[in-house]
């Protein structure tokens, strides 16, 4: 069994028209290096974000991370920390243990929004009963209900 810790960054996304949840389209990454036939993510609903990269900061991921996944352009300055949490995903042959900082901003306006290659869908939500019927880490989904 191949262990596996990542640093994740997301951003909650505020706009006039909820928050931003986007739909996977790809396998984790991490679960792909060990098993490239892996499905472990795919139709999950999650916030816009990824794996910290070496030397980066949280902040600098998080930018990165919307820009990337969404198009979205935001500043360092606009973010505020949210919540911090530790959960471990399973699949075959490899567990990843994912310590997540997850930010919020707010947006006004609802943007634009140009999906990555990584996701397939996304969904500008408000009501905590629709966030509950969605297929997602239950973590990230508590963090999310409580900050709506």
């Amino acid at each position: 069994m191949t262990h596996i810790q990542r640093i994740l960054i997301s951003v909650i996304l505020r706009s006039s028209s909820g928050v931003l949840l986007l739909q996977r389209r790809k396998a984790y990454s991490e679960f792909l290096k060990n098993d490239p036939d892996a499905q472990v993510g795919v139709g999950l609903w999650e916030l816009p974000g990824g794996g910290l990269d070496f030397g980066e900061s949280p902040l600098g991921a998080g930018v990165r991370e919307v820009s990337e996944e969404t198009g979205i352009v935001i500043r360092q300055t606009s973010l505020r920390l949210s919540a911090c949490c530790a959960y471990t995903l399973h699949g075959s042959g490899c567990e990843s243990h994912r310590i997540h900082i997850i930010y919020e901003a707010s947006l006004g306006a609802t943007p634009q929004i140009n999906c990555s290659d990584e996701h397939a869908a996304y969904e500008w939500v408000r009501d905590s009963h629709a966030i509950r019927d969605l297929p997602m880490t239950p973590e990230v989904r508590d963090v999310i209900i409580s900050n709506l």
